[in-house]
């Protein structure tokens, strides 16, 4: 059973989520790569940087790889997340949205956000020990760095799982009685 046959809102939300997740599984999969490129390169990086007047030893190449595996690790929590979003959608398109998986969902939604914030600082941190090491060479170079998220996510996921699970049940005893 259907809300609307064809709710503009939930094709574009399908849309832009399904947009999402092939961009964040693209680059994903691009950090998956790079990463053992930069540690089988491990001279040739420290060379380049030597030339840039940038004196370092091979650390800077393992925090490099720490760093493109922990985008990688990142971008796939978040296509994940997004993944559990698409099936929330369909469900709601369905007509079906206090489906007691919804609740299901919402909680795996709230702990994969809280785990991608938790993962991003110490990712967060060797960006920050990178961009010290490049600003010592170049004045030039910025390194203001915003985790981008809060903590609130989670809770608020969290809170809807409870509310959803709430609902499913309460149309359960619904249709118990009827």
């Amino acid at each position: 059973m259907s809300i609307r046959p064809r709710d503009p809102l939930l094709a574009v939300a399908r849309v832009v989520t399904w947009f999402f997740i092939v961009v964040l599984a693209l680059t994903g999969a691009a950090m998956l790569v790079a990463a053992p490129v930069v540690a089988f390169n491990n001279a040739t990086v420290i060379a380049e940087l030597a030339k840039e007047g940038v004196k370092v030893g091979s650390e800077v190449t393992f925090v490099a790889v720490m760093v493109l595996l922990g985008v990688a690790v990142l971008m796939g929590l978040a296509v994940w997340f997004l993944r559990l979003l698409l099936k929330l959608i369909d469900s709601v398109g369905e007509g079906d949205p206090f489906a007691p998986i919804n609740a299901v969902r919402l909680n795996r939604m709230a702990w994969l956000s809280l785990a991608g914030y938790v993962s991003a600082i110490p990712v967060a941190a060797m960006i920050m020990w990178l961009a010290s090491i490049a600003r010592e060479a170049h004045a030039e170079v910025q390194s203001d760095f915003d985790l981008g998220g809060s903590l609130l996510l989670p809770l608020i996921l969290f809170i809807l799982a409870r509310v959803f699970r709430h609902g499913a049940a309460m149309r359960e005893d619904l249709e118990g009685t009827v």
